[in-house]
């Protein structure tokens, strides 16, 4: 399945464990999986890679045939968790979605200090 176009969406795998790490526990639009499930060959993928899935995670991955490793939120989501949870207010631009690396360091810088 081609997720790069999601990547507009959805924060990226690393950055979605961390958050998780943290506390962030919301309902999602998706999750990554890392591995086959053993109805298929129960192998690992090649790398974290995202379903979207609005409503039922656990069908997706029956049908897809994967193991769900972690929710995957979007960047809204991390957003608004920040501000709801721990006072954090983050603005961006639809400019600085279309390059995520100013947000992404963000997060990181974000994620050291709660």
């Amino acid at each position: 399945m081609k997720t790069d176009i999601y990547s507009d969406l959805f924060v990226p795998y690393d950055i979605t464990k961390e958050f998780i790490s943290k506390g962030f526990d919301a309902n999602c639009l998706g999750f990554y999986a890392t591995q086959r499930d053993e109805t298929y060959d129960n192998k690992p993928l090649d790398k974290p890679t995202l379903f979207p899935s609005v409503e039922n995670h656990k069908e997706t991955a029956w049908i897809r045939k994967v193991k769900i490793d972690c929710i995957a939120p979007t960047w809204s989501q991390v957003i608004d968790w920040l501000f709801e949870k721990h006072d954090i207010v983050i603005s961006y631009t639809q400019n600085t979605t279309k390059n995520h690396q100013p947000i992404i360091d963000a997060l990181t810088h974000i994620l050291t200090r709660i």
